[in-house]
């Protein structure tokens, strides 16, 4: 089974955005910040451009191991 959530990935990522980029601002070195607002899904990365234009989809899939048969 797999689930398209891209828009609620988007809608989360605007949603936490600015508290995200707030908490790597203090955290994580100048050098190294667009590492990780990439990672983070910053607004104005090519992640979160990816997503917003749906060029990148975000999916949520279930996978089940099948009951192995009995010897």
């Amino acid at each position: 089974m797999s689930q398209d959530v891209t828009a609620s990935a988007v809608a989360a990522m605007e949603y936490s955005g600015e508290e995200r980029k707030k908490l790597i601002d203090r955290r994580v070195p100048r050098f190294a910040r667009f590492i990780f607002y990439t990672f983070a899904g910053a607004k104005g990365t090519k992640t979160y451009q990816a997503l917003d234009h749906r060029e990148l989809i975000c999916a949520h899939k279930l996978v089940q191991k099948k009951a192995s048969a009995q010897i």
